[in-house]
């Protein structure tokens, strides 16, 4: 039984992953599977949705960090957007900074306003 589910969703923009559970190393290669995917599945944004996680452990971080660090080389814009109060307070104290300005899409119909979204640093 996996602590993690993963969906994906297509986006005008790029792909969507929604994560619910847990974020743990007994779920890394899972998650850096998926997040592999979506990058080779797209050459434009990848929203990973948070909103669903209960727990995110320094393995995670490091997986979101290497993700978004492959996103930036290929030229794609990887964000997570709707952490929890918890796991946005582990995503600040491992210097995960807020969003910065211009470095993900405008808020539109499909997307939340630029305020909710976290920016996965490398």
């Amino acid at each position: 039984m996996s602590l993690l589910s993963l969906t994906f969703r297509d986006r005008p923009d790029g792909i969507q992953v929604l994560l619910a559970g847990e974020i743990d190393l007994s779920v890394a290669g899972q998650l850096r599977s998926a997040l592999n995917s979506a990058l080779r599945h797209t050459t434009g944004v990848v929203e990973v949705d948070l909103f669903g996680v209960r727990f995110l452990d320094c393995t995670g971080i490091g997986v979101l960090g290497r993700a978004w660090s492959t996103a930036a080389a290929q030229g794609c814009c990887l964000y997570v957007s709707h952490p929890q109060a918890f796991v946005l307070r582990v995503l600040r104290l491992a210097g995960m900074s807020p969003l910065l300005a211009g470095n993900a899409p405008a808020a539109g119909p499909d997307r939340p306003p630029r305020s909710a979204l976290v920016q996965i640093d490398p």
